[in-house]
């Protein structure tokens, strides 16, 4: 996996109170102050920190940095288009170090589209983790996908909270185009930072056991 390493900084957010059950503080936007934080807004035409991937070259979408679409008005964004090539597949990515074992994360990161059928599995924001030395994580290199999404206008918001796996020290931010030839998606307003484990949800269950009687057919019986 082609990476750099990417720029980390603690958010400038004022603290604002305490997260339950962990000892730490919280930020306004529900994050650990002491955690890892991550949000960028706006690129020029080199973004420090990120870099474009492709498995082939001949795979390979064209990237480039749109200095006029913006979602949050700040000048730039990170933009992959399909280039007319059926195979393309791939994007921009960034490294986020500082990882912890089993602490929680949450990615956001918003983009527009135009000439994408489905934008569901075409558009594909996730998260690589990783070990030490570029190790991958388990026999399905594991990535968690961003799947839930909201939109707001033009944009589309995709978001994921998830812990990170055993052994991770790092994780990759990816943000891809999968065989769309005529698509262009743009993305921008982008962040990482780590949140409060989810408290422990109460559920109710009940069973039953019933064995039918004088029924006529099998179908009747279930």
């Amino acid at each position: 996996m082609m990476s750099r390493r990417g720029f980390l900084r603690n958010s400038a957010l004022g603290i604002t109170t305490a997260a339950a059950g962990t000892g730490g503080q919280l930020l306004a936007n529900g994050a650990l102050a002491d955690g890892v934080h991550f949000h960028q807004t706006s690129f020029d035409a080199n973004p420090a920190g990120w870099t474009a991937w492709s498995h082939r070259a001949e795979t390979a979408p064209r990237t480039f940095v749109d200095p006029v679409v913006s979602c949050c008005g700040e000048p730039g964004s990170l933009g992959v288009s399909g280039d007319g090539n059926i195979a393309a597949f791939g994007g921009w990515q960034r490294t986020l170090t500082g990882i912890k074992e089993g602490a929680w994360y949450r990615f956001v990161a918003h983009y527009r589209a135009v000439g994408v059928t489905s934008e569901n599995w075409q558009i594909v924001p996730d998260l690589y983790w990783q070990k030490p030395g570029g190790k991958q994580i388990g026999n399905d290199d594991r990535v968690d996908y961003a799947a839930r999404s909201v939109r707001k206008g033009p944009w589309t918001e995709v978001s994921l909270e998830v812990p990170a796996p055993a052994g991770a020290t790092y994780v990759v931010v990816e943000l891809f185009l999968a065989h769309a030839p005529m698509g262009i998606v743009w993305w921008d307003d982008i962040s990482f930072d780590e949140i409060p484990a989810p408290q422990p949800r109460k559920v109710t269950i009940a069973t039953i056991n019933l064995k039918p009687s004088n029924t006529g057919t099998a179908a009747e019986s279930v």
